[in-house]
């Protein structure tokens, strides 16, 4: 993937994955303003013709939904907060 964390380190595809995943599963319960954020902070732009539709993603947006969509614990380095 070409884009990078809010710490600046590139994203693995698997990242992006599990953090759509675990979007995708609370997708249904989140309010329209919420929803209508997270499509913005995705979706550049979207192009339909007869032949085909074309989205173009934001690489910002992409790395800040993975950041937000991080299990809880995790940090940016991907080192486990320590629990008390």
């Amino acid at each position: 993937m070409e884009t990078e964390h809010g710490s600046g380190s590139p994203i693995e595809l698997v990242e992006v994955t599990n953090a759509l995943q675990r979007l995708d599963r609370v997708w249904d319960v989140l309010y329209p303003e919420e929803q209508r954020r997270i499509l913005e902070l995705l979706i550049d732009s979207i192009t339909v013709n007869k032949k085909e539709v074309a989205i173009q993603f934001r690489a910002i947006g992409i790395g800040q939904i993975v950041d937000e969509l991080k299990p809880i614990g995790a940090i940016d380095n991907g080192k486990k907060k320590n629990k008390k």
